[in-house]
């Protein structure tokens, strides 16, 4: 079940930021909605980051190591 679960990990990377990310959107949308006091924008925040972050972690095999990507993926973390 391991070797099944570590060759599907792109897959799995990639379903969870994009779930990240419609999380992030559906977070703006009811921020924009209600006024309340509740601080969606920082849902909004990690949801769109760490979606991001998990992106650049299925590319990394495909960019080798350049300096631009490994400082997005540092500022990222």
């Amino acid at each position: 079940m391991t070797d099944f679960l570590f060759h599907q990990q792109d897959y799995i990377r990639c379903f969870y930021g994009i779930a990240l990310i419609i999380m992030a959107a559906a977070c703006f949308v009811i921020k924009r909605q209600e006024e309340d006091k509740i601080p969606w924008y920082l849902l909004v925040l990690f949801g769109f980051l760490h979606g991001l972050h998990e992106w650049l972690e299925i590319m990394k095999p495909l960019s080798g190591e350049s300096a631009f990507f490994e400082f997005a993926n540092s500022a990222l973390i």
